[in-house]
């Protein structure tokens, strides 16, 4: 009596490109994974437009704009002073400090 085995036959190797892949093991799904991926990213960064691009600037207080302005000016005097060297860092340091508390003093908060 002859038996006959499933192991006498010869091995078929499986090709990558067979026709009998899944339809999620194909390239066409991974590329399509890749386009979900990038428009949920897309879709983020749309919601969360203004934390991630462009956050809007606090708005400044009427009475401290006169503060801003006087104390600006001060400091951009100091750095020019500090830029052609006439004074040196801790020097700069001290301007500025003194610089604020004159700026605070000409115009108090409310």
């Amino acid at each position: 009596m002859v038996s006959s085995n499933s192991n006498d036959r010869p091995a078929q190797r499986v090709n990558v490109t067979d026709k009998h892949l899944g339809p999620l093991d194909r390239p066409s799904a991974r590329v399509g994974a890749v386009l979900v991926g990038l428009a949920a990213a897309a879709l983020l960064i749309f919601i969360e437009r203004d934390r991630f691009l462009a956050a809007e600037l606090p708005e400044v207080d009427p009475a401290d704009a006169a503060f801003l302005a006087c104390f600006e000016q001060e400091v951009a005097t100091i750095e020019r002073m500090q830029a052609d060297g006439v004074v040196d860092e801790s020097r700069a340091t001290l301007f500025r400090s003194r610089a604020e508390a004159r700026c605070r003093a000409q115009n108090p908060a409310p």
